[in-house]
């Protein structure tokens, strides 16, 4: 019988399916979907607003770059032109390298608008410079002399191709210096004479005292020589332009976090792989880096889920919240009797004991004055209470060399706690999964375990189960948030008592030595069995077939075995907990039994055989509600058929949990959108016949 809820629900809430919901908790499960699609959508547009940044910084940066270049080439241009006699003959007639080169050197005389520059002694003449004075800075390194009578005429369009702008504003003068980028640069750069290497380079303007925005660049870039500077400069460097990148988010005070991964892409950038990066793939290269995880970092929705969605390992915690991989095969409730035990235990409000209510008011107490901090306050109260309930001895212990809020000695029960309401699920699974391994090479591996959430002020336990073949963790809640506060005459109190009741026995019944796998339920653990493609239909014997499910009708499945139209029924037997196992004969297939999906597609091509199977089934269906009773779920997967020699077929219906008197039978709170309901079931609706017969007339859509 297959009763899912719709993927998404599926996948992403941590709630078990072993009980019913109440609007309240679905309304919080729909919430949280809320919260996490909007932190993935939030994530994907800010993933997606970076990338538009670095591209546009990108951009920028090369469109500097060919302005630069071209201002360059016309200022070598304008001074070098080859056709200039003068200027050529001049640069012909130069001395060797110990000569005398104090002619590029002189003072220039320009107007009073102009910045007098001088290696030993700058001046600065004009009124705005003052500005530049006060920030404690001014450019030391002069440009070709303008009276030497050798190169008057070049120097001429050089400086009308340098000085051409007005000067900036007052109280702006390094802001415009800044802005100038690599342009300055360059100019001074085209000064320097090509294709000879024996003429000394000038050196480039300096900051004597660096802005602190531009120090740590400013030094990068005047380490080298003026060779390498000149090329470092003019040449497309996309490891440049990936510094560029990381130095500008430095300017712009982003966390340490967002830096490391943006250093990551400028990277990228710079070897030209400029790719969209998912969260995983920068997850991926965060691990890289070698950074060791914490498992308080699971407390952040992203990084669970970058343990959740792994590529290559798949998810780390078998728990309903991930992919649907994660979801177990068998309820954790199923597996231990322990667990089992649990939920009827934290139910049993009627059963507590004296101690048990003393130990929910002072833990009641505890919650609803609060702490201000988690490890010197919360934690210590907490494990105190519980060491003096648990009658064991309970401490914040390191668990692979991570502290771990309280831990039961001896046993596999992990307390994890919070000042308020947060998601330390996947923290203290992470906690449990460490503690699990630790054990892994003592030859005493522990199967099982418990973790209790106190997330300030609500209370909540998880089913733990270590699968040591895959070294898997499985979880499963055992019970919803409880109160921990309130007015203690109401039955929350009690409720909080029972929770305490089962977790203290079942630290009393915690056996480390039991056998535990979490896709064998625990009454099945001593016998042979095959689980077949359903979850919780198992094969006991070659002919005898298992069944655990919430509710059955074995009336209705009785009745219609009599009537030759479902298998022979041997036991339904209510075995605890809300489950009950059903047990009948397994249609084999060297029997000749088929599931109804593979005949209806194999007759689909060919309508008279299609009509003859429709027939035969819906003869088979009327047969059974002569009973009185309805089936409820008549899809293909609850058909077997066995083909006879006349072309006909033998017609068996097995599951019978919606099954019921007609009249009286009603459908579930859940139906699966995926399959063509009749338009009339719906919640609390009665099942009619009619209905059966619709899922008949329609065996083709089911394929």
């Amino acid at each position: 019988m297959e009763r899912s809820a719709s993927s998404m629900d599926e996948s992403i809430t941590s709630a078990p399916e072993l009980e019913c919901w109440s609007s309240e908790n679905l309304e919080e499960l729909r919430h949280l979907l809320a919260c996490t699609s909007m932190e993935l959508e939030s994530a994907r547009q800010a993933a997606k607003s970076q990338e538009q940044i670095y591209t546009c910084k990108l951009t920028h940066l090369e469109e500097l770059l060919r302005a630069a270049q071209r201002e360059r080439d016309e200022a070598r241009q304008k001074a070098f032109d080859p056709s200039a006699a003068t200027i050529t003959s001049s640069w012909e007639e130069l001395p060797d390298p110990a000569g005398d080169y104090s002619f590029l050197l002189d003072d220039v005389a320009l107007d009073d608008t102009t910045v007098v520059l001088d290696l030993s002694a700058p001046t600065l003449d004009h009124p705005f410079h003052a500005d530049a004075a006060a920030a404690g800075f001014f450019l030391g390194n002069p440009p070709l002399s303008k009276t030497s009578p050798r190169n008057a005429a070049a120097m001429d369009d050089l400086e009308a191709a340098v000085v051409t702008s007005a000067l900036p504003e007052r109280g702006h003068l390094l802001d415009a210096v800044m802005q100038a980028g690599p342009l300055l640069h360059n100019l001074m750069l085209a000064a320097a004479p090509p294709r000879l290497s024996h003429v000394p380079h000038l050196p480039l303007p300096r900051w004597h005292h660096p802005p602190p925005e531009m120090a740590k660049s400013a030094k990068s870039a005047n380490s080298g020589t003026a060779g390498s500077a000149r090329s470092t400069r003019v040449r497309k460097n996309s490891n440049k332009s990936a510094k560029t990148l990381s130095a500008a988010a430095a300017d712009l005070k982003i966390s340490a976090g967002k830096l490391k991964t943006m250093s990551v892409v400028a990277q990228v950038i710079g070897e030209g792989q400029l790719n969209e990066l998912p969260l995983e793939e920068v997850a991926r290269l965060k691990k890289k880096e070698g950074k060791e995880e914490n498992p308080s970092d699971l407390v952040r929705h992203s990084a669970a889920r970058e343990v959740q969605f792994d590529e290559e390992r798949g998810p780390r915690f078998i728990c309903y919240r991930g992919p649907p991989e994660s979801r177990p095969l068998v309820p954790l409730a199923l597996v231990e009797s322990s667990f089992f035990s649990f939920r009827m235990n934290a139910r049993a409000t009627t059963e507590v004991e004296e101690v048990d209510i003393d130990t929910a008011q002072q833990l009641w107490n505890l919650c609803s004055v609060g702490w201000d901090d988690e490890v010197t306050q919360m934690t210590p109260a907490v494990n105190k209470l519980f060491q003096s309930y648990l009658c064991r001895f309970v401490s914040r212990t390191d668990i692979d060399g991570k502290p771990g809020d309280g831990v039961v000695e001896g046993q596999m029960v992990v307390f994890e706690h919070k000042l308020q309401p947060a998601d330390g699920y996947f923290q203290g699974l992470e906690y449990l999964r460490r503690r699990f391994l630790s054990t892994r090479d003592t030859g005493f591996r522990q199967p099982y375990g418990l973790l209790v959430l106190l997330a300030c002020p609500y209370i909540q336990a998880v089913a733990v189960v270590m699968d040591w073949d895959t070294e898997k963790v499985f979880a499963e809640p055992l019970t919803s948030f409880v109160n921990c506060y309130g007015a203690q005459e109401f039955e929350d109190l009690n409720l909080l008592a029972a929770t305490l009741r089962a977790v203290r026995l079942f630290c009393d019944q915690y056996d480390p030595k039991a056998r535990v796998h979490p896709a064998v339920p625990f009454m099945f653990r001593d016998k042979p069995i095959q689980q077949l493609e359903e979850r919780l239909v198992f094969l006991l014997e070659p002919t005898r077939l298992a069944k655990l499910t919430r509710v059955y009708s074995s009336e209705a499945h009785k009745l219609w075995a009599k009537a030759n139209v479902a298998p022979s029924l041997h036991s339904a037997v209510d075995i605890g907990g809300g489950w009950i196992q059903v047990e009948m004969v397994y249609l084999r297939k060297e029997d000749g039994w088929q599931d109804a999906k593979q005949v209806v597609s194999d007759c689909a091509r060919d309508p008279a055989s299609l009509n003859r199977l429709t027939e035969c089934i819906k003869a088979a269906a009327i047969k059974g509600h002569k009973t009185g009773y309805v089936h409820g779920d008549l899809r293909l997967p609850n058909i077997k058929l066995r083909s006879r020699a006349d072309g006909s077929f033998d017609v068996m219906f097995i599951d019978f949990d919606w099954a019921g008197k007609i009249g009286e039978a009603t459908y579930p709170a859940v139906l699966s959108p995926e399959h063509a309901w009749h338009q009339d079931a719906k919640y609390k609706k009665p099942i009619e016949p009619e209905h059966d017969l619709h899922f008949v007339n329609n065996l083709v859509r089911q394929v």
